[in-house]
């Protein structure tokens, strides 16, 4: 705005709805009943979001299954990790897929993750497109301490906020979770409400608008 004397327009990468989905059941995942399901998922599972303290966290407590479903370059490490802890029947990876496939996923699951660590600034005031993924799914999302996520998170009331990246933080979640009946059916009864409106083929409207004002700017 400074240097063009032209207010910006912020277009979020929201995720499509996705009413016309439905979820995988546990047996087509190859998880077993009785699980909380968590789902850690993206294009960009990397060093630094929470991927390596997520593994030891469903390492510490009991009655709790994940599923990884993406890439990034930390992928093999959590592999490597998921073995040597003896946790494959209870850590399940997917590799990329089509994004209803995806979604189906995450319906399935009880909560998403968003663990991104506060290391630079690219992290520190991202809106990862799997926040909007879970949302869209209608699931509740546990989320690191960053303030664009936060922000999100507790706007809509849709999922609990950590204090830290530790595994002891992240089961401490898990746990309230997968005890607290009621709170996870409210918290997934807020995010289906925040995919109503957090969803892009509202976000669209306003590309739309902006596209309008250019022409118009530029016919007259």
């Amino acid at each position: 705005k400074n240097d063009y004397g032209v207010m910006p327009v912020v277009i979020r990468n929201l995720s499509p709805s996705s009413d016309s989905l439905s979820p995988f059941t546990r047996k087509e995942l190859g998880i077993r009943d009785g699980h909380l399901l968590l789902i850690l998922q993206g294009g960009g599972i990397n060093i630094d979001k929470g991927g390596e303290e997520l593994i030891d966290a469903v390492d510490l407590t009991e009655n709790v299954s994940l599923i990884i479903a993406g890439s990034g370059d930390v992928i093999p490490l959590l592999k490597e990790k998921v073995n040597r802890l003896g946790l494959s029947e209870r850590i399940k990876f997917f590799p990329r897929m089509p994004w209803d496939e995806l979604i189906r996923i995450s319906m399935s699951a009880d909560a998403g993750l968003c663990l991104e660590k506060d290391t630079n600034n690219n992290y520190r005031y991202s809106l990862p497109n799997k926040l909007f993924d879970y949302i869209s799914a209608g699931i509740p999302v546990i989320a690191g301490n960053l303030p664009e996520i936060r922000k999100i998170v507790e706007s809509y009331n849709c999922g609990l906020i950590i204090p830290a990246i530790t595994p002891e933080e992240i089961s401490k979640a898990i746990i309230e979770l997968r005890d607290n009946h009621e709170l996870r059916n409210r918290l997934k009864q807020n995010s289906a409400n925040a995919s109503l409106i957090l969803n892009w083929e509202n976000e669209r409207k306003k590309v739309i608008v902006l596209y309008r004002s250019v022409i118009e700017k530029i016919i007259n």
